[in-house]
């Protein structure tokens, strides 16, 4: 047998050591100066190992025997009411040596409160700025951390480290509360009291509680931006988008200008035609603005910022009077002439309408409740008939003057206040009441001071403001920086405050949210001025009180002021809860949705939304409720619908004499014009047959009809066998738009849409909404309430959101 020498065992290959390595670190109080130990804090290990270190009475703690390979995260929770610096803690990967991971100890402190006003009521959106310091007492320099309070006036300024203030010794603070239009006590919390600081101690985390009382102190004036030219004699006209369009006056009567309330900014926009001053601006229905002097008149887009020359006059009118009828017409009145003249929009023409049983000059026209339109000047008053045409007189005014103001009062009343003496050339300081109802003057308590070619504004609250004006020494010297409140309750004025200067011959404009805008003028040596500036109410919103909630929704639902008997129907429901808090919301809540729900509104406003539908169909929005997805929704827009529904609404008040005929004559004539849109007409020509005619506007509805509401609307055309019959085709989509069930299957959509037309007054895609996200969310829950408002709380949180109740105050 043959034997082999064996192999010998090999030598094994060592196993490496593994290399390891330590984190480790101090934590010390927050400050320069003394590091101070702090003993007892737990720190955590995370990452490829983990585990928890504790400080010992040096502030020292360690991780050790960590392996080189892997990811350490070193961090500090809050803990015993301090924070750690840095918060993000300390992250290594692969450790070539031993690290270190210092902390700083920071207490947290802690202020809030409450800010109440005199009867313990919380004041929401009151601003606190609290500002840290430190031995010194905070910079006044530094901007500060802010906080709002918010509906009941709590604040809260919470988890506040000292991470930017270098000093050791104390850390002292100052909070200051501001809102405009009020006082605070105390009016802020200083960062020394007597001869002591107000701190937080230093190393300790605390707490403050600290309340203010708020007390409402009025209104006050505040400069905005300048014209870009001075002005005298102007106009000023608010338009749809919020802006205010100013127009022509003294040597700058060609050029016109916007000023925008947003960023209190002036651009100019285009050139008149024809170089204005003392002339009227209108802003008509459809949103275009007309401009009247002398025999001419022209047009201003605020879409394309471009003029247009319209009819002319049949005779000259130079400091006459222009009033918006209900109608949609323009009433020029007087101006050197007995003559008054109708401007129709639809066809851009002027009619002689009546005489005025005198000529007229510097004299006012105010368009009442009833539709009438009254003219005052001298001693004498009359009243425009829009039914018949004619002029006749009524009650003479108490004092004769020229150069007044008339202001229609949310009772329907009409205060007439200031002017010259008509026989002589000295302001009076007298102010009197008209009454339609009797056709009566009443005397009312007189003005503080004397004053003509003032301006008067018509508030939110119903209160006027009547501001500027020339006034002791006429033609020579005293123009006015005064102004004053008058109270159509208490018949009696207060003081307003100044303006920032004198001047006469100004405007003023009432904007969107409330403000008196007022721009130009001449001051005490007769130079026209270029600034402007504003007047603001602070203090409890307006939208609070039931007389100007319900008007509110006159305006916004309905497009025109309020009928006496409907107005007091309204505010009434409210106001017989008296006290009852619980009462009076669920009240606004019902009268607010009666609005939408009123045979007015559905007659019009919703009528409107349902020819939409059907002439177009539906548009395509984009949400993020549940998940990205589109949905349709009504494809109508904002500025589409509000002059349509004016349109349809013109002089109609349901429930007076005759509102039957008249809202019919309005749909009838609103729909053969719609149709004859350009829009629509592409949509559906002429080489249409009556039958195609129809399925395409019941298919646009989402709607299969019944055959006798099918054949019904086809037989609108008889035996045509196109579709060229223009009142046929308004005819035929009324039918459609009409139907019960597009009625009945748009409600829910046209209900939520108009939470943003009547309430926010714009579309459900406007910034501060991007997408439909909005209008899903509410279409979604109110079909989940079948359509009960009330459950589905929708009206209460339209009526109640921060962005509703801006419109109307703080």
């Amino acid at each position: 047998v043959t034997s082999a020498t064996p192999t010998p065992t090999p030598t094994p290959t060592p196993t490496p050591t593994a290399t390891v390595h330590s984190i480790s670190g101090r934590i010390v109080y927050y400050g320069v100066g003394l590091q101070l130990p702090a003993p007892g804090i737990n720190v955590t290990l995370d990452g490829s190992t983990s585990g928890t270190a504790r400080t010992d009475n040096t502030g020292f703690y360690s991780f050790s025997n960590l392996p080189d390979r892997g990811t350490y995260t070193i961090g500090v929770p809050n803990q015993g009411g301090f924070k750690f610096l840095p918060s993000s803690g300390y992250t290594f990967v692969n450790l070539a040596s031993d690290q270190k991971a210092d902390f700083e100890r920071v207490p947290i402190y802690r202020v809030s409160g409450r800010v109440t006003d005199t009867k313990g009521i919380g004041v929401p959106n009151v601003d606190l700025i609290l500002r840290l310091g430190g031995c010194t007492g905070p910079d006044p320099l530094k901007p500060g951390l802010s906080a709002v309070t918010d509906t009941a006036g709590n604040y809260t300024f919470g988890d506040l480290v000292p991470a930017d203030i270098d000093y050791y010794y104390q850390i002292t603070f100052a909070l200051d509360p501001r809102k405009p239009g009020y006082s605070f006590d105390p009016d802020f919390v200083p960062f020394i009291t007597g001869n002591n600081l107000f701190t937080f101690p230093r190393n300790q985390p605390a707490s403050y509680v600290l309340n203010f009382t708020a007390a409402y102190q009025g209104a006050h004036w505040n400069a905005t931006g300048s014209l870009n030219a001075a002005r005298a004699d102007h106009t000023a006209t608010l338009l749809t988008n919020g802006k205010v369009l100013v127009v022509g006056g003294g040597s700058n009567a060609s050029s016109a200008e916007l000023y925008d309330p947003n960023s209190g900014t002036w651009t100019l926009t285009g050139n008149l035609n024809v170089g204005r001053s003392q002339h009227t601006a209108t802003l008509l229905l459809s949103g275009k603005v007309l401009v009247v002097s002398g025999t001419s008149a022209e047009l201003y887009d605020s879409g394309s910022g471009t003029w247009s020359m319209t009819g002319s006059l049949n005779i000259t009118h130079s400091g006459h009077t222009a009033t918006l009828l209900s109608n949609g017409k323009v009433l020029i009145a007087g101006g050197g002439t007995s003559t008054a003249e109708l401007y129709d929009p639809n066809s851009g023409t002027w009619t002689v309408t009546g005489s005025l049983n005198s000529v007229r000059t510097g004299h006012t026209a105010t368009l009442l409740t009833n539709g009438k339109v009254l003219v005052v000047s001298g001693t004498s008053a009359e009243l425009y008939d829009t039914t018949s045409g004619t002029w006749k007189l009524t009650g003479s005014p108490i004092t004769s003057r020229l150069g007044h103001t008339a202001t229609l009062l949310s009772n329907g009343k009409v205060l007439v206040a200031g002017g010259d003496l008509a026989s002589y050339p000295l302001a009076v300081r007298t102010a009197e009441t008209y009454d339609p109802a009797s056709e009566t003057w009443i005397s009312s308590s007189s003005m503080s001071s004397v004053r003509t070619h003032h301006t008067a504004t018509l508030l939110l609250d119903g209160s006027v403001l009547v501001a500027g004006g020339m006034g002791e020494v006429h033609l020579c010297s005293g123009v006015l920086t005064k102004a004053e409140l008058y109270d159509p309750t208490a018949g009696t004025w207060t003081n307003a405050g100044q303006m920032s200067g004198d001047r006469t011959r100004h405007t003023a404009t009432l904007l969107s949210n409330g403000a008196v805008f007022v721009a130009g003028g001449k001051d005490t040596k007769g130079n026209s001025v270029s600034s402007s500036e504003l007047f603001t109410v602070y203090g409890p919103n307006s939208i609070d009180s039931t007389n100007f909630f319900v008007r509110q929704h006159y305006l916004d639902f309905l497009n025109r002021e309020p009928d006496l008997s409907g107005f007091n129907f309204w505010t009434n429901q409210i106001m017989s809860c008296v006290t009852d808090a619980r009462c009076i919301a669920n009240r606004r809540i019902n009268v607010s949705a009666a609005f939408f729900l009123s045979i007015e509104f559905q007659q019009t406003g919703y009528l409107v939304e349902r020819m939409y539908k059907a002439a177009y169909g539906d548009a395509s929005g984009s949400s993020t409720l549940g998940g990205a997805h589109q949905l349709k929704v009504p494809i109508v827009r904002f500025n589409e619908f509000l002059p349509d529904t004016q349109r349809i609404g013109q002089g109609v008040v349901v429930g007076q004499t005759g509102w039957e005929t008249g809202l019919e004559n309005n749909k009838q004539a609103f729909a053969a014009e719609f149709v004859q849109r350009s829009r629509f007409t592409t949509a559906f020509p002429t080489t249409l047959t009556p039958a195609q005619f129809v399925d395409n506007l019941f298919a646009n509805a989402g709607v299969t009809p019944s055959s006798t509401d099918h054949n019904a609307a086809i037989a609108e055309f008889g035996l045509a066998t196109d579709t060229t019959d223009v009142a046929a085709r308004g005819r035929a989509l009324r039918r459609v738009a009409e139907n019960s069930i597009v009625n009945a299957q748009e409600f829910n959509r046209a209900f939520v849409l108009m939470q943003y037309f009547g309430y926010l007054r714009r579309n459900p895609n406007d910034s501060p909404d991007s997408d439909y996200s909005g209008y899903d969310f509410w279409l979604t829950k109110l079909n989940q309430f079948n359509g009960n408002f009330i459950d589905a709380e929708m009206v209460k949180a339209f009526i109640s959101s921060t962005e509703y109740r801006q419109r109307f105050g703080p």
